[in-house]
């Protein structure tokens, strides 16, 4: 496989999953570990929450990122892992 559609395929790999995870953590929150109490409220402040759409806004947007960082160093763990297997 050539290396640009390998990278090709791998970005639309973290995307895919990021957004995936991101809805499952939204739509299932209890299934998901809880965000400590002082850094919520830390973020909110940060943010400069109004109101609850605000809110909301924040909570996709701290999903997406903590989603992303998730998804994206697995992918590199388990490309590493891949690379070593293979190579011997």
């Amino acid at each position: 496989m050539k290396k640009g559609l390998r990278l090709g395929l791998a970005i639309l790999w973290v995307l895919s999953a990021t957004i995936l995870l991101t809805r499952l953590w939204l739509a299932n929150p209890g299934a998901f570990p809880q965000v400590p109490q002082p850094f919520a409220l830390w973020l909110v402040e940060l943010y400069g929450s109004q109101n609850g759409e605000e809110l909301a806004d924040l909570e996709m947007w701290f999903s997406l990122a903590v989603s992303f960082s998730i998804v994206t160093l697995a992918t590199l763990l388990g490309g590493f892992i891949w690379h070593r297997i293979r190579r011997g």
